[in-house]
């Protein structure tokens, strides 16, 4: 694969990086002053806890720490679902020209819809899904529910069973803006069960589940033997032990040590 050709263009101070692969019609970009700017003037809701500054997933899974009910959904095809008029939108909102709004408009996205995996699909995501997040949390406390959405993936969760007219009036509301729900990976728990948001426990507090805690006990059982052997995999290490660390902070540390015992890997020239 040939390497990606790199061209800077100024939109009213914005600048634009785009990385251009000549076999691909596709372009990834980075909107330096440009994502502040939208984010600034279009604030997002509260319950959008994803993909923005100071928030992670544990943001949201705190939210839903101690409450014995708990509903988890997915969209399907969440950023494909968004299309080139509503990302036109979002930028003439901030009050860019047509022309202009267009023009960024183009370059967020790939075949008229937003690409699952470009930089800037979740900010303009977590925009278009703004009035829907508004209505899920209005609904959500009439119901006395607690309300988070990170990305794609939305959480319910309150002190008694949630009703099946709400998980209905849920369902209609997402469709009435266009998205869809994947009920296959729609999940009910209560009280007896594992609770999980965004991939974290909350039972009795935010926690890694003991499953992947084992998982990354071994890893690091094993890189501990040998750091050399995964010089290769070192970033890959510390991000795994930060992670931990954010969550189990003495099992966090033991793991930072280890990761950062790995040699760097040599560059051959």
């Amino acid at each position: 694969m040939s390497k990606p050709k790199k061209s800077i263009i100024e939109v009213r101070g914005a600048a634009i990086t785009i990385l251009s692969q000549q076999e691909d019609d596709f372009i990834s970009l980075n909107l330096t002053g440009v994502d502040p700017k939208v984010n600034a003037q279009l604030p997002l809701h509260d319950a959008a806890v994803g993909f923005r500054p100071k928030m992670n997933c544990a943001t949201g899974a705190k939210l839903h720490v101690g409450n014995p009910y708990l509903w988890n959904i997915d969209l399907e095809n969440f950023f494909p679902s968004i299309r080139l008029p509503q990302a036109q939108k979002v930028f003439a909102d901030v009050g860019y020209k047509p022309e202009v709004a267009g023009f960024l408009a183009q370059i967020c996205c790939l075949n008229s819809r937003l690409p699952q995996g470009a930089p800037t699909s979740p900010a303009i995501a977590n925009i278009v899904f703004k009035p829907a997040d508004e209505k899920l949390d209005a609904l959500a406390k009439q119901a006395n529910l607690v309300y988070s959405r990170y990305a794609d993936d939305l959480s319910f969760s309150g002190k008694k069973p949630i009703p099946a007219e709400f998980r209905k009036r849920v369902f209609n509301l997402i469709e009435a803006h266009s998205f869809r729900v994947n009920h296959i990976k729609s999940r009910l728990t209560g009280p007896c069960a594992r609770r999980e948001v965004t991939g974290l426990t909350v039972n009795a507090g935010v926690s890694i589940p003991r499953k992947r805690r084992r998982e990354l006990r071994a890893f690091f059982h094993q890189v501990s033997k040998n750091p050399a052997a995964y010089s290769g995999k070192k970033a890959q290490a510390i991000g795994y032990a930060a992670w931990a660390f954010d969550y189990h902070k003495a099992e966090g540390k033991a793991y930072l040590e280890i990761a950062y015992s790995i040699p760097d890997q040599l560059t051959v020239i």
